[in-house]
């Protein structure tokens, strides 16, 4: 990271994984800077980029001050695209141009200059006259749509504005706005130093994430922030003129009615001197004054008048109705005499002035109507275009998330599918052709959001129902020794035969114990917790009480030891084995940055894993909390039941109930592989994962089901 202080533009810049370049202009304030970002391979990225910061580092040595920035910045573009022709046409590198994207730029004083291409974030935000930001998309004016850029022609648009004090602007990498939503973007942007916001932008990333940026901010504070006839519109209006090769705008435009109030303000009360000013104040508060004195004294006048005639109408109203019939009847005679008469003058008129009224009135009708028509047409015409501008749009975004997928960006077609469903929900379906067209984006998006989910529809076989127990029900489905056993609430087991899908109610001598909550195979034993811990052991058919009293939500047995999650406390127990059970336990957790109050279930592979009621997952080794990060779900884990691995497995398995689901994370990234759904799964309570013969058992309710894995 760089950044130069002390200057009325400051800016930074910040990269991995990526590319960005800020360069200082040598004698004078302003920088060079660049973001490239492509899917490609390494090789061929580190080539382009270095052809890009060889013209930047030039063109930083070569701008004199007074220079005209956009010529300098043209004939840049020129010999870059140039290079970069040669170095395509030479083999010297060779990247996918559909996944690559580029802005570069000069900014010196009040003037900035950017050219680019792609899907990168082009943000100028303006500080208007209220303090806020009023913020445009300059990636939308760098955009040619009659001329799609190739190698032979890369940077093919040209917009050059001004920069004012307190204005910013942002050019980086598109984010997850599950990572980091826009209005968080755009306040951090805003409101911090250069320096520090592209620093805290960086936070909010995983670790994955292909992050690039530059901020360049107008820092001075001699220059007033009052709005003028020099605002963001017009230098948003200047710098959608100058664009070279687009009739895009830059941003949404504002509403007519503030433009023109703000022409015939200026027009009336033209900038001047402070005690000019002050005095033209006076005056126009002196006359509003006299102004609101007559207004105030006509008004009361009136209404005064308006009463006394109105208590005079009732008085005689009620004195003499039958007068006020007969008047009320002779007005009505008088109107209809009226329009007798003009009738009757009508048609003594000579016949050339009939045809001229008649044609006045004809023209009339029709200008009329002509201005409705005209007016109705442009606003359709307008909408159309606009209509037809979002699905354009809205496609484009659906391929270059195809595009994504197919390179392994995962987070970038997720950007842009989301971006690609809030276009289509603004689109109108006020006729079938319409409604058809958004139905199938919407069936697009949803295909590709589903390979995104890794979301796999299994077939499902019933190999045990317990609908036919009475008074009971099943708490959870274990495996031991290859055997399998389900334990109801009323602390029985069962025998389970996937095989022969047949269930067997087991003899067992029991002892003073309550219902299953959670469950771990041992050895030669099952354990679970019950405001205590209880052990069922097949070989002697017993279930009895362990003298452990400890709360917790989940247990596992593991190496000899016992591990109970207790989120009351916020710690794991360790119990020790003992010659008549477990001890009395210690804490095991030593350290650590979260939490474990909301921990729901635990696993152990040499690490110890605790899933979370919010869907993160911790991994700990020695008591310690280690480096790892859960990949994006969705929709995301929020009533998940169980977590499970073994030391041979490279997957993570987490049941969920909600999402009828069983979800499967790579141990060691972290990141999504497969969710297996059926609709059919209702109350989820425990599975059994058999890795060797490539299958998962659930218990749904009452029922065990099991289905093939296909990872």
């Amino acid at each position: 990271m760089t950044e130069t202080k002390n200057s009325i533009l400051k800016g930074a810049h910040y990269c991995e994984k990526a590319f960005s370049d800020l360069i200082p202009l040598e004698g004078h304030n302003g920088f060079v800077f660049g973001v490239l970002h492509s899917l490609g391979a390494k090789e061929s990225f580190d080539i382009l980029s270095g052809i890009i910061h060889s013209h930047l580092e030039r063109l930083s040595t070569t701008v004199e001050p007074g220079a005209n920035l956009t010529h300098r910045f043209e004939q840049l573009l020129q010999a870059l695209n140039e290079d970069i022709a040669q170095g395509v046409d030479e083999g010297l590198f060779s990247l996918p141009i559909s996944d690559t994207s580029s802005v570069i730029g000069v900014a010196s004083g009040n003037a900035v200059v950017v050219s680019g291409f792609g899907n990168l974030l082009a943000e100028f935000m303006h500080k208007s006259e209220k303090e806020q930001y009023d913020i445009y998309d300059l990636s939308r004016g760098m955009r040619v749509e009659e001329e799609m850029p190739s190698w032979k022609k890369l940077f093919l648009t040209v917009l050059d504005g001004e920069v004012r004090s307190g204005d910013v602007l942002y050019v980086g990498t598109r984010v997850s706005r599950h990572d980091l939503p826009a209005t968080t973007l755009n306040e951090i942007i805003t409101t911090l130093p250069p320096n520090s916001a592209v620093s805290k932008i960086r936070q909010y990333l995983p670790i994955e994430t292909v992050f690039a940026a530059v901020v360049i901010k107008n820092d001075s504070s001699e220059e007033p922030t009052r709005v003028s006839e020099d605002t963001a519109r017009a230098s948003l209006e200047r710098l959608d003129k100058t664009a070279a090769r687009t009739d895009r705008y830059l941003s949404e435009q504002k509403p007519e009615m503030k433009s023109i109030g703000i022409k015939l303000w200026l027009f009336l009360f033209p900038k001047r001197g402070s005690a000019e000013r002050r005095k033209m104040l006076k005056k126009l508060a002196r006359f509003a004054g006299r102004l609101l004195v007559v207004f105030v004294t006509v008004a009361v006048q009136i209404l005064f008048g308006l009463a006394k005639a109105g208590f005079v109408s009732v008085k005689r109203v009620v004195s003499n109705p039958k007068q006020i019939r007969q008047n009320a009847k002779k007005a009505k005679e008088k109107i209809d005499r009226g329009i007798r008469t003009g009738i009757a003058r009508f048609n003594v008129l000579p016949k050339t002035s009939k045809y001229v009224l008649l044609a006045l009135l004809t023209v009339g009708v029709l200008l009329v109507g002509g201005i409705i028509l005209i007016n109705r047409q442009q606003a359709g015409a307008t909408e159309r275009q606009a209509y037809e501008q979002t699905v354009s749009a809205a496609q484009k975004k659906i391929e270059n998330a195809e595009a994504s997928l197919i390179y392994g960006d995962e987070n970038q077609a997720r950007t842009l599918l989301n971006d690609a469903w809030q276009l289509i929900n603004n689109l109108s379906t006020s006729n079938a052709e319409r409604k058809k067209t958004v139905e199938d984006l919407q069936t697009q998006i949803s295909a590709k959001r589903d390979t995104l989910r890794h979301v796999v529809q299994v077939e499902i076989k019933q190999v045990a129902d317990g609908g036919g127990l009475t008074g009971e029900s099943f708490s959870a489905v274990v495996a031991l020794a290859g055997k399998w056993y389900g334990l109801t609430d009323q602390a029985n087991v069962y025998a389970i035969d996937a095989g022969t899908e047949t269930m067997v109610k087991l003899e067992v001598t029991k002892g003073d114990v309550g219902a299953p909550l959670a469950t771990s195979p041992g050895e030669t034993a099952i354990y679970w917790l019950d405001n205590g811990l209880t052990r069922y052991t097949p070989e002697s058919g017993e279930v009895a009480p362990l003298s452990v009293s400890r709360n917790g939500v989940d247990l596992q047995y593991y190496g000899g030891k016992m591990y109970i999650l207790s989120p009351e406390t916020g710690q794991v127990y360790k119990h020790q084995r003992t010659a008549s059970g477990f001890d009395g336990g210690s804490a095991w957790i030593i350290s650590g940055v979260s939490s474990v109050t909301d921990g729901i279930a635990l696993t152990i592979d040499g690490y110890l894993w605790i899933l979370k009621s919010d869907g993160s997952i911790l991994r700990y080794l020695a008591g310690k909390e280690t480096d790892w990060k859960v990949g994006v779900v969705e929709p995301s884990l929020l009533s998940a039941k169980d977590i499970w691995t073994d030391e041979a497995s490279k997957y993570l398995y987490v049941l969920d109930a909600a999402g009828k689901r069983v979800v499967v994370f790579d141990k060691d990234k972290g990141t999504l592989v497969v969710q297996y759904e059926n609709e059919t799964f209702s109350d989820l309570k425990s599975m059994i994962v058999d890795e060797v013969n490539k299958k998962i058992s659930v218990l749904s309710g009452n029922k065990v089901y099991q289905f093939e894995m296909t990872q």
